[in-house]
C-alpha cells in the first residue's frame, strides 16, 4: 500500500523509471542474438562418377540411370537430381532435416553396392557429404595458339603435369578437373593383301 501511495505522490519518478525499463529493454532486444527460426541444415550428398572419354549420353544410360534406380528406394530422400557430362556424371540427394549425415552415407554406399557391372573403365563412385550446388568453382581456360605446328597434347600434359599438382595443394580445395584437349591413342592399319597372304 505505501508503494502505491509513493507512486501516486511522486508521479515524475515512476514515469522515469517507467522509461528506463522501456528503454532498457529496447536495447536487450536489438542486441541480445535471439533466433526465433535456427538454421538448420540439410543433408545433402553428392555422388559422381568417371568414365574417361565417355559422351554425356553414355555416362547417363550407362552409369547414372541404373544409381538412380537403387538410389530411389533411399529412406527419408527428399529430392534426387542428376547431371551427366563427358567423361563423368553426378548424383545429388537431398534428404529430410534432421536426417543424420553419417547414417545417409552408409545407405547411399549400401545401394551402390547394388548397382549392376559398370563398364570395364568406369572409376569408383565418390560419395561426398556436401552440396555441389553450393560450392564455389574458379576455372582457368588454356587456349592453343594459332600455328598449326602447335602440338595439343603436350597442352594437356603440361597441365596435367605440372599446373594440377600444384593447385591441388591449394588449401580449402576439394577437387581439381582437367577437361578438353585429345586423349592419347593408338592406331593400327592393317594391309588386308598382306594379311590375306599370310593366311
Amino acid at each position: 500500500m505505501n508503494f502505491i501511495k509513493k507512486a501516486i505522490e511522486q508521479p515524475i519518478t515512476v514515469a522515469v523509471c517507467i522509461i528506463l525499463v522501456i528503454i532498457a529493454g529496447i536495447i536487450a532486444i536489438t542486441r541480445v542474438p535471439v533466433q526465433m527460426t535456427p538454421e538448420v541444415q540439410d543433408t545433402v550428398i553428392a555422388v559422381t562418377t568417371r568414365w574417361e572419354n565417355s559422351s554425356p549420353q553414355e555416362v547417363e544410360s550407362e552409369i547414372i540411370d541404373d544409381q538412380e534406380e537403387k538410389l530411389q528406394g533411399l529412406s527419408n530422400l527428399r529430392s534426387m537430381s542428376s547431371v551427366s557430362q563427358r567423361g563423368q556424371g553426378q548424383i545429388r540427394l537431398e534428404f529430410a532435416t534432421g536426417v543424420d549425415k553419417d547414417v545417409a552415407l552408409r545407405e547411399v554406399s549400401d545401394k551402390l553396392r547394388e548397382v549392376p557391372d559398370y563398364p570395364v573403365d568406369v572409376d569408383e563412385p565418390v560419395i561426398d557429404a556436401t552440396d555441389p550446388e553450393s560450392n564455389d568453382y574458379i576455372a582457368w581456360f588454356l587456349i592453343r595458339t594459332p600455328d598449326p605446328d602447335f602440338d595439343i597434347q603436350a597442352l594437356k600434359d603440361f597441365v596435367e603435369d605440372r599446373v594440377k599438382p600444384i593447385l591441388e595443394r591449394v588449401p580449402g580445395l576439394s577437387e581439381s578437373n582437367v577437361l578438353g584437349g585429345r586423349e592419347r591413342e593408338t592406331q593400327i592399319h592393317f594391309d588386308p593383301v598382306l594379311m590375306l597372304n599370310a593366311g
